[in-house]
């Protein structure tokens, strides 16, 4: 504008890793901010999905959703693990006619602790947590 160049300058995420042990050195404001960061490249990617000429969220398999797993470590760890060697496999598939770039997201966060005196309901579920 008037001969002023603009640029904007964003992370990949895709490509930022943050080690075991820096997050482990990290503030609950610094974690905030990260999360914040990611949600907003997730919000990000979804505008620019919906900012197409045409969209078919059915057809392009558009999917978000939420689900209350009752889970212990371990089950939460064997859980990690096949998801994160299923989408291994997949990111190991090459560019090929037919297959488009999709961004797959994963949050998992625990309901915090209650007290069994302060039993609340689990949300999606409608039972004691």
């Amino acid at each position: 504008m008037r001969g002023v160049t603009e640029r904007t300058y964003a992370v990949a995420l895709d490509r930022t890793v943050i080690t075991e042990a820096a997050l482990r050195h990290l503030g609950r404001d610094d974690h905030m901010r990260l999360f914040m960061a990611f949600i907003a490249s997730v919000i990000d990617g979804s505008q620019r999905y919906l900012d197409q000429g045409h969209v078919d969220i059915v057809a392009d398999g558009v999917s978000y959703s939420q689900a209350t797993l009752y889970l212990d470590d371990d089950e939460l760890r064997r859980l990690r693990v096949e998801s994160a060697a299923m989408v291994e496999k997949a990111m190991a598939l090459p560019p090929a006619p037919g297959r488009r770039a999709r961004v797959v997201s994963s949050i998992v966060v625990p309901e915090p602790a209650v007290g069994a005196a302060d039993r609340s309901v689990a949300p999606g579920r409608g039972e004691p947590a």
